[in-house]
Formats: C-alpha cells, sequence, structure tokens
C-alpha cells in the first residue's frame, strides 16, 4: 500500500513540475476534475477545461 502511495504522489509531484504549478494546486485540480466527473461524466473534460479557462482569466 505504501508503494501505492509514493508512485502517486510522485506522479503528481513530476506533473506538477511538467506543468509549471505547485502540488497543492495539481492536488486541487485532480479533485476538481473527480468531483465534476461524478456530477457529469460524459461531459467532465469539457466541463474541466471551461471552468480553467476562467479561472485562468479571473488570474487565479
Amino acid at each position: 500500500m505504501n508503494a501505492a502511495i509514493d508512485e502517486l504522489r510522485t506522479m503528481a509531484s513530476d506533473t506538477a513540475k511538467l506543468h509549471g504549478v505547485s502540488l497543492p494546486e495539481i492536488l486541487v485540480y485532480a479533485t476538481a476534475y473527480e468531483l465534476i466527473k461524478q456530477v457529469s461524466p460524459k461531459n467532465a473534460i469539457g466541463i474541466f477545461a471551461e471552468a480553467l479557462v476562467v479561472l485562468k482569466k479571473a488570474g487565479a
């Protein structure tokens, strides 16, 4: 179990570095995407992308 957690932590950290954001920020994005996916599985990626555009325009 610890190996799986370490692997997820490494993947999240690598993704954060790749996209130039912090690890907590990546975790917030991942959580938001998962919540959107639960509400609207077919449209999750589109809704998530629209939300990111709005956040970027707002300077977040």
